[in-house]
């Protein structure tokens, strides 16, 4: 919830803005089936808030219960997605099984994901066969670099193992040539 606060408020903060789309945001836990689950937050670390798996006592009292929905009940079949940004803590291929009109009639262009598995992981497997292209993403001083997925480099100890699936892996490449922000810009193509 409170990290859903801050999301608001960055959101309001946006909102005026002549070169930002209409954002949608929802209080909701993206996963392959909907209903509801326990959401652990933790103590002090919104960051790894995760989806619980386990129901002991202690977990319980560290968890809150969530509606869970899943992406292809969110976006309709008109939708095009450019780009999912995904870090949901191990629950990666979850949310991608949720999604699998989308993956399957193409909505869903580029996929960001963090995947700490070996390679080829479950997730790096399940998109695969859905005809997406694997990059490990990494970067070097001034942009975002790209590797193939089963050699993860280019990136410093403390950040998280990123990965790119993309339909186009001809523009993902293309984009990733301009520097810093010009790299998410239409007009670095």
């Amino acid at each position: 919830p409170s990290t859903f606060e801050d999301l608001e408020h960055n959101v309001k903060l946006w909102t005026n803005s002549a070169d930002v789309a209409a954002i949608d945001i929802y209080q909701l836990a993206v996963s392959n089936q909907s209903g509801t689950a326990l959401f652990n937050v933790g103590s002090d670390r919104a960051i790894s808030a995760l989806i619980s798996a386990d129901s002991d006592a202690q977990e319980r009292q560290s968890s809150i219960e969530v509606s869970l929905i899943r992406l292809d009940e969110i976006f309709d079949e008109n939708a095009n997605i450019s780009l999912l940004k995904i870090d949901v803590e191990g629950h990666e291929l979850s949310v991608l099984e949720g999604s699998a009109n989308l993956l399957s009639t193409g909505k869903l262009k580029h996929i960001i994901f963090e995947d700490f598995g070996q390679y080829p992981t479950p997730t790096m497997e399940f998109l695969t066969a859905k005809g997406y292209s694997l990059f490990s993403m990494g970067r070097n001083f001034w942009q975002p670099v790209l590797f193939p997925a089963n050699e993860p480099r280019g990136r410093q100890p403390w950040d998280p193992p990123s990965y790119l699936a993309t339909l186009e892996p001809k523009d993902a490449i293309a984009r990733m040539k301009n520097k810093g922000w010009q790299v998410l810009s239409s007009s670095g193509r």
